[in-house]
């Protein structure tokens, strides 16, 4: 049974994407990833 929205040509792209970008996708995700830091931290002062 395959989830309703996606197959496996979808599957095989991203993931193709993503070891032909990794480090870009890296960067992104890690700066996605400071960015909920900063924004929980913020959050927590104005607490």
């Amino acid at each position: 049974m395959q989830p309703e929205n996606s197959n496996l040509a979808q599957v095989y792209a991203a993931l193709a994407y993503y070891y032909a970008n990794q480090a870009e996708v890296e960067t992104l995700l890690a700066e996605e990833v400071a960015e909920y830091a900063r924004l929980v931290a913020e959050q927590a002062v104005g607490s």
